[in-house]
């Protein structure tokens, strides 16, 4: 059982596109790892970014830093 806020340990994106004022974008986020440790645990998510005409704008992985729940 992972909790607390989490602290961004670390953030790889990469851009592919413009995005421009006025575009509307779509995030999302999927896990797609969890890491345990003995007091706290790194979740893995794939971040992909699209513009309103459905092309892929960004993309990327944040890796965030949680602190366990005590037993």
């Amino acid at each position: 059982d992972l909790h607390s806020f989490p602290t961004r340990r670390s953030s790889d994106l990469y851009s592919f596109k413009p995005v421009y004022v006025g575009d509307t974008v779509y995030p999302m986020l999927t896990i797609t790892g969890l890491e345990p440790g003995r007091t706290t645990g790194v979740v893995v998510m794939r971040a992909t970014v699209h513009n309103q005409a459905g092309l892929l704008v960004m993309e990327g992985e944040h890796r965030y830093l949680l602190r366990k729940r005590p037993a």
